[in-house]
């Protein structure tokens, strides 16, 4: 029997990095708040810039890139909560939503 290969498909270069821990998790606050700075794939500045800001904390890791993901503050994140509780796509800058729309309107 053949092994299934799966790929995954690239929509964007644009994301975040965050700090990914030896253990797997992900560095964050008390409050949940990941350390995690906004850029494009393979952005070298980003990744130096989280890696000195978790290490000058005394951590270790590395920086992972979340494709699509973007920084929200706390306002727009009950609005999101709000969109996803009737039904909408939480965010209203979802890069694939967006690109939905324009395959199934033409525009």
């Amino acid at each position: 029997m053949a092994k299934s290969k799966i790929t995954q498909i690239s929509e964007t270069n644009v994301g975040v990095y965050v700090w990914k821990l030896p253990d797997g998790g992900y560095l964050m606050d008390g409050d949940l708040n990941v350390l995690s700075i906004g850029a494009r794939r393979g952005d070298l500045r980003a990744m130096a810039n989280i890696s000195a800001a978790a290490r000058s904390f005394g951590y270790e890791g590395y920086p992972e890139f979340v494709e699509g993901a973007r920084k929200i503050d706390d306002d727009e994140f009950e609005e999101q909560e709000y969109r996803l509780a009737n039904g909408l796509v939480p965010d209203k800058y979802d890069i694939g939503s967006f690109r939905d729309d324009v395959r199934r309107t033409g525009k």
